[in-house]
């Protein structure tokens, strides 16, 4: 947790798939933390592999999962960090 963001790290080769179990178990550490010390108010996943940041207000990560339909799932927002290449 930093700056209001609840952050994940994933480690996997296909960030560009994002799969339910994962976008449920990101809302469940939201659900999990009640102390609200870190006032969060944006989740977000971080690909260590490909070095992709992506990350949603929570009220519209919230309303994503509510709606979301497969194959389709919340979109995020997404920036490559500087200094990150591309894996081989």
């Amino acid at each position: 947790m930093v700056d209001g963001l609840l952050l994940d790290f994933k480690s996997t080769r296909h960030p560009h798939v994002f799969r339910k179990d994962v976008a449920w178990q990101l809302l469940g550490y939201l659900l999990l933390y009640t102390r609200d010390r870190f006032r969060i108010d944006t989740l977000g996943l971080y690909f260590t592999r490909s070095g992709v940041l992506a990350t949603w207000p929570v009220e519209e990560y919230v309303d994503l999962l509510g709606a979301c339909r497969p194959p389709r799932c919340p979109r995020p927002t997404t920036r490559r960090l500087p200094g990150r290449r591309r894996p081989v």
